[in-house]
């Protein structure tokens, strides 16, 4: 139930964000290089706890 919801909001911001990156170029690239960044962290603080 609570993962539908989830997933719903997910798939509607991802349509809001490529809409977004059709008119801001720029600002989409940087914020995909910040996601890709933040994944990355994330991962390291797994394996660091682990």
């Amino acid at each position: 139930m609570v993962y539908m919801f989830v997933h719903s909001n997910v798939l509607s911001w991802k349509t809001m964000i490529s809409d977004f990156s059709k008119k801001e170029g720029t600002y989409f690239s940087t914020f995909s290089s910040f996601q890709l960044t933040l994944k990355y962290l994330i991962m390291s603080l797994c394996h660091i706890l682990k």
